[in-house]
């Protein structure tokens, strides 16, 4: 292998390691192809770093963490809204995610009351109220089960019973929210057979919910024969909705035999809506635009931090932070009961500490390497971050130039780094792009280069 050279091998755009995330390459890469460029290599290699912008996978439910906010006690002096349900009972909320995710919970046909007032434990903050009907669905368990989707993007189905999850379809038709709607019929749509339609039917049909009442109407034409004779299924139903499917059936029988197409059991959606992808009927998942909605406007935010090159604070939704990892719940949590000013973040840029928070709040954000080489070193370790880590190492392997290589190569060196399968890879990596290009090295820093662990 040569230690000299004035090509640049490997490429600066080559990959090293298959990454596995979700990637977009913003800006061009750059090439050395003789001595003539071996000057102008640094400046023109750190002005075309690749920006990219990074994806951890699906951030459904537990990849965005917000899910252990969900009136978990420890959070509760983080909270800025209550709800009082049908049942009378407290469960505490979050003004931010509620407005971008569900305003009718506050604003819809349920609530009997809201006011403000002032907070006993958010300091500067108000207090909202909502006090749902005493005569509406609106107990704890429905709301929790609500709340469990605004806060997730999903539902344990597997928890819930077919009435219990009609109910909820129900509620969230009232409450407009589509998704949810469309997950809860769904999961009917899978679970009904020929002994749960009968009370299915009923409850759509005492529930007034029309696109499951024809969905278990047509599901009980096709398996006529078994339906019509289960007599402790006849009786849940009851005679007049039992003639009302006697009268259905002879009537589509006609329509059949007239040549019309007879509507079956797809699984279709519930309503026409126009947040449906692809005009297939199926409400979009939106909690990762919900989430950056969040993030970019800040609505009610009550944590300030600042940062290690500016004095200008970054504000932040204490609860959304600290329900993110044990460390900044504990940083958090003193800082807010010392009533200090900011949240001191001592080794991050601002910059850097904002893509940390977009990743907490959407799951996605946007690095450059030498970010993410920080995020490692100063960050992700003390915080406990490690679907973090992850993105911010495979991002470090995805491509190797001059400009970066000596970061990358201090980074595997790292402590907490050690016997990483993947930094070692990289480390072998970085090992022979610089004996392959040893005479464009910074060999001053290469030798300055001494974390704790390095020979």
């Amino acid at each position: 292998m040569s230690r000299k050279g004035s090509v640049l091998k490997y490429g600066a755009g080559t990959p090293m390691v298959s990454s596995g995330i979700k990637v977009e390459d913003h800006d061009a890469d750059f090439s050395l192809d003789s001595d003539d460029n071996q000057s102008s290599s640094s400046s023109s290699s750190s002005s075309t770093l690749s920006k990219i912008r990074v994806e951890y996978g699906p951030i459904e439910g537990e990849k965005i963490k917000h899910r252990t906010l969900l009136n978990d006690q420890q959070y509760s002096h983080f909270s800025n809204l209550t709800f009082i349900t049908a049942d009378g009972q407290r469960v505490f909320s979050h003004r931010a995610i509620i407005q971008s995710r569900c305003p009718s919970l506050v604003a819809g046909p349920y609530v009997k009351k809201c006011k403000e007032k002032k907070s006993s434990v958010v300091q500067g903050q108000k207090m909202l109220v909502v006090e749902y009907g005493d005569n509406t669905f609106m107990n704890r368990f429905v709301l929790m089960q609500v709340l469990d989707f605004v806060y997730s993007a999903q539902l344990d189905f597997e928890e819930l019973s077919i009435t219990e999850t009609q109910l909820i379809m129900y509620v969230a038709g009232q409450l407009t929210i589509p998704r949810l709607e469309w997950l809860c019929f769904r999961q009917l749509q899978i679970q009904i057979n020929t002994q749960n339609v009968f009370l299915m039917l009923r409850q759509a049909d005492q529930l007034k919910i029309e696109s499951l009442k024809q969905f278990c109407t047509n599901y009980a034409h096709e398996n006529w024969s078994d339906f019509s004779l289960n007599k402790s299924g006849l009786e849940i139903i009851g005679l007049d909705l039992f003639q009302d499917l006697t009268i259905s059936k002879a009537q589509k029988a006609v329509s059949s035999s007239s040549g019309a197409s007879p509507s079956g059991t797809t699984l279709v959606s519930p309503r026409s809506r126009s947040e449906s992808v692809g005009g297939g009927g199926v409400p979009k998942d939106s909690i990762i635009d919900d989430f950056h909605t969040v993030y970019l406007g800040m609505a009610f935010a009550d944590g300030k931090a600042v940062c290690k090159d500016s004095e200008e604070p970054v504000i932040f939704h204490k609860a959304i932070l600290a329900a993110h990892s044990t460390p900044f719940f504990t940083m958090i949590d003193q800082y807010t009961k010392e009533k200090q000013p900011h949240l001191q973040i001592k080794n991050l840029e601002r910059a850097e500490f904002q893509q940390l928070l977009q990743f907490v709040y959407t799951g996605t954000c946007d690095l450059t390497v030498r970010p993410a080489l920080h995020l490692i070193e100063f960050a992700i370790y003390e915080f406990q971050m490690p679907e973090l880590r992850d993105v911010c190492e495979k991002l470090a392997c995805l491509k190797i130039s001059l400009d970066v290589v000596l970061d990358l190569l201090y980074m595997t060196y790292l402590g907490h780094c050690e016997g990483r399968p993947l930094l070692m890879k990289l480390r072998q990596t970085c090992l022979e792009y610089i004996c392959d290009n040893f005479g464009l090295v910074d060999v001053a820093r290469l030798r300055s280069l001494r974390p704790a662990s390095m020979a």
